[in-house]
């Protein structure tokens, strides 16, 4: 999961995809995201600047192997719940959104995909999980196992 905190948002967005698609029906979807806090503010600017050394030939070598100047290199992306929703909701149904009860996080619900937002103890301030159990399509199994089904008759 860490990598959809450390690479561009698009690509999280589609890395979120593919962990949907390659999910088994009735398996469950379990990702963690990082959203804006105040101290954003002067983290996302100090990830840059850190970025930048990096690329200097004379002390790059030497911060990259220290784990506090890694950690300021690695402020890539924010995801709010929204954005992800957004680009997977269509996808999914019945969703949890897990996150700080130390914080508000504001999320757009509609009837459509019943997402649930559940403060939580133990979750960082600046994190928040999706939490989702794919739905089982017998239509599915069916075409992958080479059998003619009726979904209703199936179930």
């Amino acid at each position: 999961y860490i990598t959809l905190q450390h690479c561009q948002p698009h690509d999280a967005l589609e890395l979120v995809n593919q962990a949907i698609r390659v999910t088994k029906s009735g398996g469950t979807v379990v990702l963690n995201f990082r959203t804006w806090v105040l101290s954003d503010v002067l983290l996302v600017p100090l990830g840059i600047a850190m970025r930048s050394l990096w690329k200097i030939s004379i002390v790059g070598p030497h911060l990259a192997r220290w784990r506090w100047s890694t950690r300021f290199g690695w402020q890539a992306n924010r995801l709010k719940p929204d954005t992800v929703l957004a680009k997977v909701a269509p996808q999914l149904s019945d969703i949890k959104i897990f996150h700080s009860k130390k914080r508000t996080l504001k999320v757009f619900l509609s009837s459509k995909n019943a997402t649930k937002v559940i403060p939580t103890n133990r979750i960082n301030p600046s994190h928040w999980w999706l939490l989702k159990q794919k739905s089982f399509n017998w239509n599915s199994w069916c075409d992958r196992h080479g059998r003619q089904c009726d979904a209703d008759v199936a179930r």
